[in-house]
């Protein structure tokens, strides 16, 4: 097998901190090797210098070769650079709704590339649009074409960004973790659409995971980082059968299993949490021809009930209602009919101002990191401005609470002073 990307000896550095240190592979034409590891690893890290856009993170190359077909990206400037982006190699990001424009009809951004990097006419860019949508399975892609990011769901804005990666048939494909934030059936299409489509344009493909069940079903071979080195390298068949390294081996032994979880708690006489017939209604606009707006039903009474200490597990397809009911049951948004009460507070008829002092009680964590966390503010603001608001720190008890929140998750201290950027998907 031809070898189509080879990294030798790279090292990578942010600031005083070494990201990377001394990593060599290759990617072959057709093949997929997945580069695996923890949050804070060194994988993203690696695929912004393959796309030398590592230095716009506030990153450098401090040693190394990054060679594409025999040419060392290293040592090309920018105009090279920007021939060879989304030309010869592309990447899938972890974030559709953070890398795509959501000002920008989807239409007009992968004509954009199109225009870019093959000179092609608005008309001939649009026809090669309604292709690319087409290839990765997108249904009424001449409509697709005209919505914006926010009108698709999850698996559809994924599909979007696979289309604009391949609209110039790169050789190269670099996927940053595409199937993170997808239930388990968009996932398991996602992945088959990659292999189909790989197989279709002979691309090779460098899968960035830390799931090691998508190891499974995607790679040829593996790449284990711990620290920003290689702990091992090899055939999928042979890494999963004879692990060699120790953290290898902890990496697989962290895929659930069922049975395997922690004991099932005592039930609490009282719920913490109850939600009665919660019913949730959406208005869909029509033309005026077809007379008025009709009510798109996307949560129809659900009940559900959670106990101290207890975890309850909502499952369903992308656009089922998972998250408009949680959104519902917080009063994110009003559900039109049901009752919500949370630690024996009825919250369903609150007004804003005594909602907020009731949210303490109950939070969310959000499906999108970097959409939910200000650029601007430091961590040590983002995570202390709530304990804040409800008077449960003083101002200059901030950064003592900050410290111990950023220990309780596995960060260290000086995480505090950083902005939401500076972090790996996982850590943020």
């Amino acid at each position: 097998m031809t070898d189509l990307l080879c990294v030798q000896n790279l090292h990578l550095s942010f600031g005083t901190h070494r990201a990377v240190h001394d990593l060599s592979f290759t990617v072959g034409r057709g093949e997929t090797v997945a580069l695996v590891g923890e949050s804070g690893s060194g994988k993203s890290a690696t695929a912004l210098a393959i796309l030398r856009l590592i230095e716009r993170e506030g990153g450098a190359i401090t040693a190394g070769q990054i060679r594409l077909n025999g040419t060392d990206l290293v040592t090309l400037d920018e105009a090279a650079l920007r021939a060879i982006r989304g030309n010869r190699i592309a990447m899938v990001f972890q974030e559709p709704m953070t890398a795509l424009n959501p000002v920008i009809r989807l239409g007009e951004q992968v004509m954009e590339v199109l225009r870019q990097h093959q000179n092609l006419s608005n008309a001939d860019a649009h026809a090669a649009a309604i292709l690319a949508f087409e290839r990765v399975r997108i249904p009424d892609p001449v409509r697709r074409l005209r919505q914006f990011p926010h009108e698709l769901s999850g698996g559809l804005r994924q599909r979007v960004m696979i289309a604009m990666a391949l609209a110039c048939q790169p050789d190269l494909l670099i996927c940053d973790e595409p199937t993170t934030a997808l239930d388990v059936t968009t996932q398991a299409e996602i992945l088959v659409l990659i292999r189909s489509l790989q197989a279709e344009l002979g691309m090779g493909v460098l899968f960035i995971t830390h799931d090691m069940g998508v190891v499974a079903e995607i790679a040829d071979r593996v790449i284990v980082l711990r620290l920003g080195a290689c702990e091992e390298q090899g055939p999928v068949t042979q890494i999963f059968a004879q692990p060699g390294a120790d953290y290898t081996r902890l990496l697989m032994s962290a895929t659930p299993k069922l049975g395997s979880g922690a004991p099932k708690p005592l039930r609490a006489p009282a719920p913490i949490l109850r939600a009665e017939n919660i019913s949730v209604r959406f208005p869909v606009r029509r033309s005026v021809m077809s007379g008025g707006a009709l009510d798109y039903h996307a949560v129809s009474r659900v009940s559900l009930s959670i106990g101290r200490g207890e975890t309850l597990g909502l499952v369903g397809e992308s656009g089922c209602g998972k998250s408009t009911l949680a959104r519902a049951v917080l009063r994110l948004i009003d559900p039109d009919r049901g009752h919500i009460t949370i630690a024996d507070r009825e919250i369903t008829g609150l007004s804003p101002v005594q909602l907020r002092r009731e949210r303490q009680h109950a939070q969310i964590i959000f499906q999108d990191p970097y959409a939910s966390l200000n650029p601007r503010l430091p961590v040590l603001d983002l995570i202390t401005e709530p304990a804040l608001i409800h008077g449960r720190v003083t101002q200059g008890g901030r950064r003592q609470l900050a410290c111990a929140l950023l220990a309780k998750v596995g960060l260290e201290p000086e995480a505090a002073d950083r902005f939401a950027h500076q972090f790996s998907g996982g850590q943020r």
